[in-house]
């Protein structure tokens, strides 16, 4: 998230060495510093610092030399203990200042967190700059804007950084859950008590409809959430929330904002309600929109035209336009895809491509940060994926002077593949002549033994699996098949159908 730009360092370090611990059974101190570019010096530092601050949380051990295990002694999630390390921030708590003044000073402010002076203007400073890339202010050291994104920014602030501007009480649980489960016979309350990592966020933003009442607050006009209000969930809102909390206590401002936390989050309401025409309503409406026009025909002219017609491509872009509505994307966390996805040369072009992608929207959408780093991570593991399904599969072509070893080989390589993109087919040596085996595209010849002609075939794809020594020998052909695949896509996405100028 933006946010995180301005976080202090110290905060975020520990943040991922903890995620790191907290997500692995055992680490090894060669790949912290692979995936962290720390010194092994910081990394120690770092560790010791959080064992200081969660001593009653987790216990970190070295189990052997330069192997580290996190245990952890409570029942918090992982981001409820991100939270605790989150308190140290004082641009998080500066932030809870803004939003939460009525008649305080920068010195009250001071007081409250023991910073000098210096360092509290550094702070503000660092918190308008962020307040201005989402389209708030500040004034006498209270936050000013619209109210909708005023309470984006409260609810991030609770869910992702645990820092509590309003105390939420059972009973404000209570009804947000209640109405959760009006809309949605197959959703309970034990239910959304487990879901808390899925949607909490969205319950936040439900409760401050009331917490933060203000009839006198209205969202600006937008043209495509006009459009949007014309599906059915919009039309159903006002009666279920009548039905619940008092046919006089909302305002069609109050129907507007929670229709848009609705759109913008991810949330249970109304999923057991969609019909097919009511899919179709609203991805007609969400494609003909010219920033998505725009994006798809991006990715289109970086990956070619087949992907964009892919329906899980469709999904993954309306996964991310959800996001974009008045621009929230900069207060709406998505799912974490902060590990290193590049894990082939394959995954790092599909990736520098969306990096292209993404420069290209900043500039023409005047979208600041358009994609997010863990937007790209998750692009890129979607699209090499979607890439890969539109491959043909590749051939393994078993060469063997006997069908007994034909049929063994072909039920071993079926077993045993994690690469699961293949055809096969059967070579009886004797039966056909060896030229047929040559310039085969998409072809990996698969010889149960050496034989001394196979040197004609150099030129070819050739694996030697030996049936009594195969499984030795599965992980080279899975490395070959990956290999051959990833050049068929290189070859793909570099037949691009989409003329650049078209774009320039």
């Amino acid at each position: 998230m933006l946010l995180d730009n301005h976080i202090e360092n110290r905060v975020k370090d520990e943040i991922l060495i903890f995620k790191i611990l907290f997500n692995k059974k055992y680490s090894h101190m060669n790949d912290l510093i692979e995936v962290t570019q720390f010194s092994k010096v910081k990394i120690l530092n770092t560790i010791k610092e959080l064992e200081r601050l969660l001593d009653t949380y987790i216990s970190i051990n070295e189990i052997k030399p330069n192997v580290y295990s996190l245990t952890s002694l409570c029942d918090l999630s992982c981001r409820q203990i991100q939270h605790i390390i989150y308190q140290q921030s004082n641009v998080l708590l500066a932030l809870k200042f803004l939003v939460t003044n009525t008649d305080q000073t920068l010195n009250d402010f001071i007081d409250s967190i023991y910073i000098s002076k210096a360092n509290a203007y550094r702070v503000i400073n660092s918190c308008k700059s962020f307040l201005h890339y989402i389209g708030l202010d500040t004034h006498n050291y209270k936050i000013k804007g619209d109210e909708y994104r005023i309470r984006y920014l409260i609810s991030t602030l609770a869910f992702n950084y645990g820092i509590h501007c309003y105390e939420i009480t059972p009973k404000d649980t209570y009804k947000v859950r209640q109405f959760i489960c009006e809309t949605n016979s197959f959703i309970s309350f034990d239910f959304l008590e487990h879901s808390q990592e899925e949607y909490g966020f969205f319950e936040h933003l439900i409760m401050l409809s009331w917490i933060r009442y203000n009839p006198d607050y209205s969202l600006p006009y937008n043209e495509e959430f006009e459009e949007l209000k014309t599906i059915f969930i919009y039309k159903m809102l006002p009666s279920y929330l009548d039905q619940l909390f008092g046919p006089h206590n909302w305002s069609k401002s109050d129907y507007d904002y929670i229709f848009l936390v609705y759109c913008s989050t991810k949330n249970p309401l109304f999923s057991n309600k969609w019909s097919e025409q009511d899919k179709i309503q609203v991805k007609e409406i969400v494609y003909r929109q010219d920033r998505v026009s725009y994006l798809v025909n991006l990715i289109e002219h970086y990956f070619g035209s087949d992907i964009v017609k892919l329906p899980d491509f469709r999904t993954g872009i309306f996964y991310l336009y959800k996001r974009y509505l008045f621009n929230l994307h900069h207060l709406i966390k998505i799912n974490n895809y902060d590990c290193n996805v590049l894990k082939s040369d394959l995954d790092q072009e599909i990736y520098n491509r969306l990096v292209q992608v993404k420069i290209n929207c900043e500039k023409e959408l005047n979208i600041i940060e358009a994609v997010s780093y863990s937007e790209l991570n998750y692009f890129t593991m979607l699209l090499t994926n979607l890439l890969r399904f539109l491959m043909p599969n590749l051939t393994l072509t078993i060469v063997s002077e006997s069908i007994a070893d034909h049929k063994l080989m072909k039920h071993l390589l079926y077993n045993n593949l994690s690469f699961n993109k293949f055809m096969i087919k059967e070579f009886l040596l004797g039966a056909e002549p060896i030229s047929t085996l040559k310039n085969h595209e998409n072809n990996i010849l698969v010889f149960t033994k050496s034989f001394n002609f196979h040197e004609e075939l150099k030129k070819e794809n050739v694996i030697i699996l030996p049936l009594n020594c195969i499984d030795t020998s599965f992980s080279s052909l899975t490395a070959l098949l990956k290999e051959k695949e990833a050049d068929n896509i290189f070859n793909l996405i570099n037949k691009k159908e989409v003329d650049k100028s078209t774009l320039d």
